[in-house]
Protein backbone atom coordinates (compact mmCIF):
# COMPACT_ATOMS: atom_id res chain seq x y z
CA UNK A 1 0.00 0.00 0.00
CA UNK A 2 1.39 3.40 -0.93
CA UNK A 3 1.68 6.11 1.69
CA UNK A 4 0.13 9.43 0.84
CA UNK A 5 2.57 11.87 -0.69
CA UNK A 6 5.26 9.34 -1.49
CA UNK A 7 6.52 7.97 -4.76
CA UNK A 8 6.19 4.19 -5.01
CA UNK A 9 9.57 2.51 -5.07
CA UNK A 10 8.74 0.94 -8.41
CA UNK A 11 8.42 4.44 -9.91
CA UNK A 12 11.98 5.26 -8.86
CA UNK A 13 12.97 3.30 -11.98
CA UNK A 14 13.59 5.67 -14.84
CA UNK A 15 14.83 8.40 -12.53
CA UNK A 16 18.49 9.32 -12.42
CA UNK A 17 18.78 7.67 -9.00
CA UNK A 18 17.76 4.25 -10.27
CA UNK A 19 21.40 3.13 -10.28
CA UNK A 20 21.52 3.44 -6.49
CA UNK A 21 17.86 2.78 -5.68
CA UNK A 22 17.71 -0.71 -7.16
CA UNK A 23 20.54 -2.24 -5.11
CA UNK A 24 19.37 -0.39 -2.00
CA UNK A 25 15.84 -1.73 -2.40
CA UNK A 26 17.17 -5.28 -2.66
CA UNK A 27 19.40 -4.82 0.37
CA UNK A 28 16.57 -3.35 2.41
CA UNK A 29 14.32 -6.29 1.60
CA UNK A 30 16.94 -8.97 2.31
CA UNK A 31 18.22 -7.29 5.49
CA UNK A 32 14.68 -6.80 6.74
CA UNK A 33 14.04 -10.54 6.31
CA UNK A 34 17.28 -11.33 8.11
CA UNK A 35 16.41 -8.93 10.93
CA UNK A 36 12.94 -10.47 11.27
CA UNK A 37 14.54 -13.89 11.61
CA UNK A 38 17.53 -13.09 13.84
CA UNK A 39 16.78 -9.66 15.35
CA UNK A 40 15.58 -11.12 18.64
CA UNK A 41 19.14 -12.31 19.29
CA UNK A 42 20.44 -8.73 19.27
CA UNK A 43 20.78 -6.56 22.34
CA UNK A 44 17.96 -4.01 22.68
CA UNK A 45 20.21 -1.11 21.65
CA UNK A 46 21.31 -3.01 18.54
CA UNK A 47 17.70 -3.83 17.67
CA UNK A 48 16.88 -0.15 17.91
CA UNK A 49 19.85 0.80 15.72
CA UNK A 50 18.93 -1.77 13.05
CA UNK A 51 15.28 -0.67 12.98
CA UNK A 52 16.38 2.96 12.54
CA UNK A 53 18.72 2.01 9.68
CA UNK A 54 15.86 0.18 7.95
CA UNK A 55 13.46 3.10 8.44
CA UNK A 56 16.03 5.58 7.11
CA UNK A 57 16.77 3.39 4.09
CA UNK A 58 13.06 3.14 3.25
CA UNK A 59 12.73 6.93 3.52
CA UNK A 60 15.75 7.35 1.22
CA UNK A 61 14.14 5.03 -1.34
CA UNK A 62 10.89 6.96 -1.15
CA UNK A 63 12.72 10.27 -1.61
CA UNK A 64 14.57 9.07 -4.70
CA UNK A 65 17.56 11.19 -3.69
CA UNK A 66 20.91 9.80 -4.83
CA UNK A 67 22.64 11.36 -1.81
CA UNK A 68 20.19 9.85 0.68
CA UNK A 69 20.32 6.47 -1.05
CA UNK A 70 24.13 6.48 -0.95
CA UNK A 71 24.12 7.30 2.76
CA UNK A 72 21.53 4.56 3.34
CA UNK A 73 23.72 2.04 1.48
CA UNK A 74 26.58 2.84 3.85
CA UNK A 75 24.33 2.37 6.88
CA UNK A 76 22.96 -0.90 5.49
CA UNK A 77 26.55 -2.18 5.41
CA UNK A 78 26.80 -1.40 9.15
CA UNK A 79 23.51 -3.22 9.70
CA UNK A 80 24.89 -6.26 7.90
CA UNK A 81 27.91 -6.24 10.19
CA UNK A 82 25.69 -6.13 13.28
CA UNK A 83 23.51 -9.00 12.07
CA UNK A 84 26.48 -11.05 10.92
CA UNK A 85 28.10 -10.85 14.34
CA UNK A 86 25.14 -12.43 16.07
CA UNK A 87 24.51 -15.01 13.34
CA UNK A 88 28.13 -16.11 12.93
CA UNK A 89 29.61 -15.65 16.39
CA UNK A 90 26.80 -16.72 18.73
CA UNK A 91 26.37 -20.44 18.08
CA UNK A 92 24.34 -20.84 21.28
CA UNK A 93 21.63 -18.77 19.62
CA UNK A 94 20.50 -21.77 17.61
CA UNK A 95 19.84 -24.13 20.52
CA UNK A 96 16.71 -26.25 20.72
CA UNK A 97 15.83 -24.80 24.13
CA UNK A 98 13.59 -21.81 24.65
CA UNK A 99 15.30 -19.98 21.82
CA UNK A 100 17.46 -17.77 23.97
CA UNK A 101 21.07 -17.16 23.00
CA UNK A 102 22.46 -18.88 26.11
CA UNK A 103 20.28 -21.99 26.21
CA UNK A 104 22.78 -24.33 24.54
CA UNK A 105 24.14 -27.08 26.74
CA UNK A 106 27.90 -27.57 26.74
CA UNK A 107 29.12 -30.39 24.53
CA UNK A 108 30.23 -33.51 26.39
CA UNK A 109 33.86 -34.43 26.01
CA UNK A 110 34.67 -38.01 24.99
Amino acid sequence: MQRAGTTPRSQVRGQAEVGIGDPLEGLVESNEKTYNEFGSMLAPDQQSEVRKILEDAKKALDSGSATECTEALEKIAEMGRILSEVILYDPGSFSAGSGGPNDAEPAEEA
